[in-house]
């Protein structure tokens, strides 16, 4: 007999929130997952981004079992809603992590890594495409006042019958250009 056989076994007199397997830590875990896949996109890193993606996979399962086994109700959907904004952002990165066919998976462990190569070359160049895309010059959609000189502020006016332009400023015009004699004399 030895030793370990006769311990008495350890008492868990850690709280249940202090336990690694609650839904705080699986969300700390998913969010984790999160970064490192979404670093691993930006490398181009194709097999460990499968794995990665995998991974985040099986923690959002997990997390999602432990957010259903919260007994209060109300508690659990607060959980279940903290639950969904983080699947939402997972959602997106999942969207562009590598994600190779079973016949690839299949193929390479047997030897044949043609598939699994044209696959991880076909991923990198739609993720080239797609940064190569988005990289250009973006549009400024500030609430900005638009300047009375500027070829925008001309958009919406109208020349009148005396010749001069007609700005539509908030619904009243506002004219420009000659205008009439006062005394009617010109």
């Amino acid at each position: 007999m030895s030793g370990e056989d006769v311990l008495p076994p350890v008492e868990d007199h850690e709280p249940a929130q202090a336990r690694a397997d609650t839904f705080d830590a699986a969300i700390g875990k998913v969010v984790r997952l999160i970064q490192q896949l979404r670093s691993l996109i930006a490398k181009l890193a194709y097999a460990e981004g499968a794995r990665g993606r995998d991974e985040l996979e099986r923690a959002l399962s997990r997390a999602a079992v432990l957010a259903e086994a919260v007994p209060d109700r109300e508690a659990r959907t607060a959980t279940m809603l903290r639950l969904d904004a983080v699947r939402g952002v997972a959602n997106v990165v999942l969207d562009s992590a590598p994600a190779p066919s079973a016949a690839a998976v299949e193929a390479a462990a047997a030897g044949d890594p043609s598939e699994w190569n044209w696959e991880e070359q076909t991923w990198i160049a739609r993720r080239l495409l797609r940064s190569s895309r988005s990289a250009g010059p973006r549009r400024r959609t500030g609430s900005q006042d638009t300047r009375p000189d500027s070829p925008r502020a001309f958009r919406d006016t109208r020349e009148d019958e005396r010749g001069g332009v007609v700005a539509v400023v908030a619904g009243t015009a506002v004219a420009s250009g000659p205008s009439p004699d006062t005394t009617g004399t010109r």
